[in-house]
């Protein structure tokens, strides 16, 4: 043994021995069937590589980096607001949290709120329902709470595949509806989802196919390009970006043992890349500054380096007629993992594709995707809709237009494959809230909602609508009074004038901490109680009224204020012959006390005494018969209005009329 210990000291058995270590663990490496170049070179060169990939990030405010180590961020807060489900948030990886976490390691000041609940579509949050009202409420809150700069929203996973037309964009229009009415400046990303795993039994176009993970992917990039293009908003392909990372790096799993979700490696890569469309710059990070990650640095260094990989494709759209064909062009931006470029048609039935050129023929009528790939899993979709004539097409900006009582627009729309200018019929489908002109002028005429629909006369299959809601004058006349009180809290009843073509109010309470007026609840009538408030404490209220559609919503009405007057504690502090003196701590909230007295304890209690400040906390009982016992008790009061309301009685005490000895 001896013999052994002096040879490892020898230095050169000892690089000996480093060298065998290192051989083993090369040939390790690759029996795991891993990449050699990513491992074994980035173990010795990992150092150069993550300087230089941090240099291509840095940009002249950020050389003094490592002077601002731990210091609290200075740049504007951005705030943003993520919608959707288990794919947003779960219990393995949560992207908000993690792109919060990106943001404080390159001092960023970032602040997440997350919307999500397990297995949620689109649809419950778009529509109220009574199943799933909290998610809507939650969302609504959410939006009324502050100022986003950005918003994320994704559907559940299969949506996109199984039900494009009757969820997916249906329930995505409603929601920008929403978006636009209450958060106008916000920027709308949407989050593509990564795909299941092979073997998913999907429905394609109403027949059951088992999608492999990368067909899933097509189909719900495909989807989400479609949403893009429908709503005028960008989308994010965070799932394609996952997928494209698994092929380069098959070592790094992505996906969780579930074979649905992503693992915490496939959530943190999304939130990477929304780190990256925010600020336009690859992030630096450790595992060290990620809570509950199971990721190695190395890991990360090789995830991050994928994230500007990218097809950048000559059209996300193109029409074309029956044997007519067009070129489409694509080019890869991936300096390290960009793969072979080649074209895949999803549906060869209605248009084909040169899977080395990217020229289109349309085949037959409808619509699917030319995609643009590479054998790395990138990906860039064009829809591709296929007609038998070209016909004209109508739009409008917006698909949803809000105005008041009384108000006149006139909206003029987009033309496409026609001549502007033509004549036009205009519709709308409730005269009764708003009538349009033959020149398209619309005028609101009561609250309410109204669709109202152009056709291109030359052609009635083109037209084109948006909805109008009209909102009515505000409620009048809010005024608020006690009906009930108890130790701890009371009853608010809020009442209001009656608005024509209300179909509800909705009741907003001032928050002392957000500052701002909030929801707590709605009406069918014109009163509401808030059996919510508390003693000894000022609420302030306002009402609006709707008409069956929130964004009919009035403006919020006067405001009106109320405080339950809280009750006291008393006690006995001195006796005579002549008197028993009863007192109790100040109530600043009261603006007077009345005094109870009775025989017994379960007894008829008579007022005897009014006083008629809060300043004066005692009372002498005069009228007391020597030897006798008495029970007392006091409500406080308020003034309101020119009413008078009072406190629960305050505890019972019992006094007699002796000296005491």
């Amino acid at each position: 043994m001896q013999t052994i210990i002096k040879k490892m000291e020898d230095p050169v058995n000892i690089k000996k021995s480093l060298r065998f270590l290192f051989a083993c663990f090369l040939f390790f490496v690759i029996w795991r069937g891993s990449n050699l170049a990513a491992y074994a070179g980035m173990l010795s060169d990992n150092a150069t590589q993550t300087a230089e990939a941090a240099k291509d990030d840095v940009t002249k405010d950020d050389a003094g980096k490592d002077e601002t180590e731990g210091l609290e961020p200075v740049e504007p807060e951005v705030k943003v607001l993520m919608i959707g489900n288990s794919f947003t948030k779960r219990n393995n990886g949560d992207v908000g949290m993690i792109l919060q976490e990106l943001a404080k390691a390159n001092h960023k000041n970032l602040k997440v709120r997350v919307v999500a609940n397990n297995g949620a579509y689109l649809s419950y949050y778009a529509f109220w329902t009574e199943a799933y009202k909290t998610y809507f409420d939650r969302m609504m809150s959410a939006f009324k709470r502050e100022t986003y700069d950005y918003i994320i929203f994704q559907d559940y996973t299969k949506a996109g595949i199984e039900q494009y037309e009757n969820e997916m964009l249906p329930s995505a229009r409603q929601l920008m509806t929403y978006i636009r009415a209450y958060q106008p400046k916000a920027q709308v990303l949407l989050y593509e989802t990564a795909g299941y795993s092979n073997g998913t039994s999907t429905n394609v176009d109403g027949t059951k196919r088992m999608l492999s993970i990368e067909e899933f992917q097509e189909r719900t990039l495909y989807a989400y390009t479609r949403l893009q293009n429908h709503l005028g908003v960008k989308m994010l392909p965070a799932g394609m970006k996952v997928f494209h990372s698994s092929c380069v790096h098959p070592a790094i799993n992505m996906i969780d043992t579930d074979l649905k979700h992503p693992s915490y490696a496939g959530y943190y890569f999304v939130a990477a890349c929304f780190y990256h469309e925010i600020y336009g710059e690859k992030p630096t990070v450790k595992s060290t500054d990620l809570s509950g990650c199971n990721l190695y640095d190395v890991q990360l260094s090789m995830l991050n380096s994928l994230i500007r990989d990218k097809i950048t494709i000559s059209k996300s759209e193109l029409q074309l007629s029956i044997g007519k064909g067009a070129q489409l062009w694509a080019a890869v931006d991936a300096p390290t993992a960009g793969g072979v470029l080649y074209w895949k048609s999803l549906n060869p039935e209605i248009a084909t594709v040169n899977s080395n050129t990217g020229y289109v023929t349309g085949v037959g009528e409808g619509a699917t995707a030319v995609i643009a790939k590479t054998t790395t899993g990138l990906m860039a979709v064009c829809n591709v809709t296929i007609e038998n004539t070209v016909i004209p097409q109508l739009s409008f900006g917006k698909n949803f237009y809000q105005v008041n009582l009384g108000d006149r627009i006139r909206l003029t729309p987009r033309v496409r494959n026609g001549k502007e200018g033509d004549s036009y019929k205009w519709t709308s489908s409730n005269t009764k809230v708003a009538k349009v002109s033959a020149d398209g002028t619309v005028t609101a005429c009561k609250m309410g909602k109204a669709v109202i629909k152009v056709r291109y006369n030359s052609s009635s299959s083109a037209s084109a609508s948006y909805t109008l809601y009209v909102s009515g004058q505000k409620p009048e006349k809010l005024t608020a009074k006690i009906t009930g009180v108890s130790s701890n809290g009371g009853k608010i009843r809020l009442s209001w004038n009656k608005v024509a073509e209300a179909t509800q109010y909705r009741i907003y309470r001032f928050n002392s901490n957000t500052r701002q007026y909030e929801y707590i609840g709605a009406s069918k009538g014109t009163a509401y109680t808030d059996s919510t408030a508390k003693i000894n404490k000022k609420y302030y209220y306002k009402v609006s009224a709707v008409s069956g559609h929130i964004l009919t919503e009035t403006e919020l009405s006067e405001k009106v204020d109320m405080t339950i007057p809280g009750t006291v504690k008393i006690k006995v502090t001195a006796t005579s012959k002549k008197y028993v003196k009863i007192t109790w701590k100040k109530n600043s909230k009261a603006n007077g006390y009345t005094v109870y007295r009775a025989s017994s304890k379960g007894g008829k209690y008579k007022k005897i005494a009014t006083i008629g400040t809060n300043k004066r906390v005692y009372y002498y009982d005069r009228s007391v018969k020597k030897g006798k016992t008495y029970y007392y008790r006091v409500k406080t009061y308020r003034k309101e209005a020119k009413k008078v309301y009072y406190s629960a009685y305050s505890n019972t005490i019992k006094g007699k009329a002796e000296t005491k000895k």
